[in-house]
């Protein structure tokens, strides 16, 4: 587990790199940010909501992945 959270910051930066082109000044393009997660990612998820709303100031909406199937968006 603790070479997982180690390895955290470049999975992220990975994972997003290969399915959006981010500009340089990500956080003044975002309206939003929806985080998704079920289990131990729970916790992680938690803190990240927190951070991005708190020293980011972008938006974070935090959800179950079993709850986030089921609603729908319009």
């Amino acid at each position: 587990m603790l070479k997982e959270i180690y390895e955290q910051p470049e999975a992220v930066r990975s994972c997003l790199a290969a399915y959006l082109n981010l500009p340089t000044n990500l956080h003044t393009n975002l309206e939003q940010i929806h985080i998704l997660a079920c289990g131990t990612s729970r916790h992680a998820g938690l803190v990240a909501q927190y951070w991005l709303e708190q020293i980011a100031n972008i938006p974070t909406e935090f959800g179950l992945v079993l709850n986030f199937r089921k609603r729908r968006y319009r």
